[in-house]
């Protein structure tokens, strides 16, 4: 009588790299929930990180994982990288990270009698200063107003770094 012989038979996972998806948020305030740009990417390549978006007044200072996080992550950024520190199921939501520009106000007499007045460090949104009403002369002449070429600035109005950056 024979007997059957035992054969061993080996058995091989197969595997597929899931598809993810990389979700910008421009981020220009709390009520801004809608997902502006989507990237896929296959788990484990290398997607770079590249989206720009523009804020009046602010520039783009990096990515967060959150909306009011602090910035993780950069343009140029490599996303199989980024992935080893992301949640397993891959899937990143990213927001912009915005600082407001700052800006320096020089107020002169345009006569070249030297009493310019400059403010510096005056923050976009939030920096305001007030259109000088003294400090300047000229003989046979009364300050009304400065002007920017376009825009005319009355004296002694209290106005933001805002209002001369869209001039």
């Amino acid at each position: 009588s024979s007997k059957d012989e035992a054969h061993a038979i080996n058995l091989y996972a197969k595997w597929q790299a899931k598809d993810f998806t990389i979700t910008y948020y421009q981020n220009h305030s709390a009520s801004d929930t809608v997902a502006n740009a989507k990237t896929d990417y296959v788990f484990d390549s290398e997607q770079t990180i590249n989206y720009t978006y523009t804020k009046n007044g602010y520039y783009f200072n990096g990515w967060a994982t959150t909306r009011n996080g602090s910035v993780q992550y950069h343009n140029g950024d490599v996303v199989k990288t980024v992935i080893t520190t992301y949640p397993a199921n891959g899937n990143i939501n990213l927001y912009a990270i915005w600082a407001e520009n700052t800006y320096e106000l020089t107020f002169t007499s345009g006569v070249g009698i030297g009493n310019d007045q400059k403010y510096e460090n005056i923050k976009y949104e939030t920096g305001s200063v007030k259109i000088p009403d003294e400090g300047f002369t000229l003989k046979g002449h009364t300050l009304v107003s400065f002007t920017s070429g376009s825009v005319t600035y009355n004296k002694g109005v209290n106005v933001t770094a805002k209002t001369f950056a869209q001039d």
